[in-house]
């Protein structure tokens, strides 16, 4: 076989260099889809449970414990007064969970800030709700469970999608090391 580069050989069926370059683009090109589809996913997954909290919160200032939240009746006075502010915490953290998303790489520094802050509204708001589960007659596991999910999950999955992608891009930049020299006459 011919020898392209120093310990490098060249495949059976070569591909011209224009090919091959045209090859990575079209990598890079279903990766930004990929990555645009599942951010845009993410988001509006993040705007319902944001809408979600939001509408509880409102609710709870007319009547206390909406429903899916009618278990948690009997708190004390205090844990019914901090639910209403569990509720908005817990769509403050998942607003800026989102907007951290939308913002793009070139403004590392804003989305750092804005993760820090949805992670700072999502532990004040996880203490509110242990809180309000610890003042009922009997602690409520699957409320704490649905909360931390909640909390936590949007942060989890925003955490594996980043990775993904940024392993995902430092595959497709490494392919240009992989190319040969070959011209198809």
């Amino acid at each position: 076989a011919m020898r392209a580069r120093k310990g490098t050989e060249l495949p059976d069926d070569p591909i011209d260099e224009d090919e091959q370059d045209a090859v990575i683009e079209q990598f890079k090109t279903n990766q930004e889809r990929a990555e645009k589809f599942f951010s845009t996913l993410l988001i509006l997954v993040l705007v319902a449970l944001f809408a979600f909290f939001i509408m509880h919160a409102y609710l709870h200032v007319l009547s206390p414990w909406p429903s899916p939240f009618e278990g948690l009746r009997e708190a004390d006075k205090l844990g019914r007064n901090l639910a209403g502010s569990g509720h908005t915490l817990t769509a403050i953290s998942i607003l800026f969970n989102a907007v951290s998303i939308i913002s793009n790489d070139k403004m590392r520094s804003m989305r750092r800030s804005l993760l820090n802050i949805a992670a700072l509204a999502a532990i004040l708001s996880l203490v509110i709700w242990i809180r309000v589960l610890s003042s009922l007659p009997t602690f409520s596991r699957p409320y704490l469970f649905f909360f931390t999910s909640i909390l936590l999950g949007p942060f989890l999955i925003q955490a594996c999608f980043m990775h993904v992608c940024l392993e995902t891009r430092k595959e497709i930049s490494k392919l240009h090391g992989y190319k040969y020299r070959c011209r198809n006459a």
